[in-house]
């Protein structure tokens, strides 16, 4: 079933509910339904959006966090979007594998990786200049190890944790762990 035929029955049936429930009931089948549902993403909503985030915090540029897929809604899709607004400095994955599609797909502006890594992808990561997060002392001495035998720094974030308690550093813990991270 095409979308318009899936808009228009359902318009239809919608409009039936009230003089015919019946009739409503046969207008639309399950075998209708062979095709996947889909999303339509409005690149202007996204960029209005950013601008007024944007205008909230004061005319600060914000880091647009696209966990789980953007939620659901893909993050290759949504990054492509948010790369194209002013407003929008960096963009936060939670996924090596997303960091690195995005890049791939020609997403321009900073990534900044927010969990933990695949050792194999560490060097991809650096070469793409992903921002890494340093959230506990083992990612430190991840990061630490893995960059030995770079002749760069690596980008790297110290990620706290203000009081939610999933993941990242406890406040209280952060100026002894960045003294290290500057070391």
């Amino acid at each position: 079933m095409s979308r318009r035929k899936f808009i228009g029955q359902t318009a239809s049936g919608l409009a039936l509910l009230t003089s015919s429930p019946v009739v409503l009931a046969n207008a639309i089948t399950s075998s209708d339904f062979d095709s996947k549902p889909w999303l339509e993403l409005s690149k202007s909503a996204y960029l209005h959006n950013a601008t007024q985030i944007s205008q909230m915090a004061g005319g600060k540029p914000v880091i647009a966090v696209l966990k789980n897929n953007a939620y659901g809604l893909g993050v290759i899709e949504v990054s492509k979007i948010l790369d194209q607004s002013p407003h929008i400095y960096e963009m936060a994955v939670v996924k090596d594998q997303a960091a690195i599609e995005m890049k791939q797909a020609g997403v321009r502006k900073p990534i900044l990786l927010m969990g933990d890594f695949d050792s194999e992808l560490f060097f991809d990561l650096v070469e793409r200049n992903v921002t890494l997060s340093i959230y506990s002392r083992n990612s430190l001495e991840k990061i630490r190890e893995m960059s030995r035998n770079l002749k760069h720094p690596v980008d790297v974030a110290l990620y706290l944790d203000t009081g939610l308690g999933r993941m990242g550093i406890p406040y209280e813990d952060a100026a002894e762990l960045a003294s290290d991270i500057h070391q």
